[in-house]
């Protein structure tokens, strides 16, 4: 003899009205915890976002680094203003060296004319107006003046 099974098939039931409670609270249960669930899986997307963008930035700079051979360094400098050439030096705080040159903003050729006018100190903080060293000195590119065209210096300016 086979023993059958039981069957079941989903039918239609009228709700009572403590029923429709009942489903209604639950509901709203579900709700709050899909909420939850979906808030909690849009933060862990987003750090795994910053954890690639951050694994983005260190892969782009070893390559970088690999590619041209060189490394990227953070160091000390300090700002001087060499007055008589309306420029910035920006120098290595370390060993003095001169890094590269500005212009002026218009902010410091103000403080340039009060430190000229003497309303504020002049001195080392201040910069002086000697020459940086030349750039084979401190390792930096080679850095060319050359005159304007079509004016000559005592006939002897060369040629761009």
């Amino acid at each position: 003899m086979t023993t059958k099974s039981k069957m079941y098939e989903k039918v239609g039931v009228r709700l009572t009205d403590a029923d429709m409670i009942k489903a209604g609270e639950e509901l709203a249960e579900k709700r709050l915890e899909y909420n939850a669930v979906d808030a909690e899986k849009a933060e862990a997307l987003s750090n795994f976002n910053a954890k690639l963008k951050t694994l983005d930035a260190e892969i782009d700079d070893l390559a970088r680094q690999v590619d041209n051979r060189e490394r990227s360094v953070d160091i000390e400098i300090r700002e001087e203003p060499d007055d008589g050439r309306n420029i910035i030096a920006i120098v290595r705080a370390d060993n003095g060296h001169v890094i590269r040159t500005r212009d002026m903003t218009l902010n410091e050729m103000a403080e340039k004319t009060a430190r000229l006018q003497g309303k504020l100190p002049l001195g080392d903080e201040a910069g002086d107006t000697d020459p940086p060293p030349p750039p084979e000195a401190n390792g930096v590119g080679e850095q060319k003046l050359v005159p304007a065209r079509g004016r000559k210096r005592g006939g002897n300016a060369e040629a761009p």
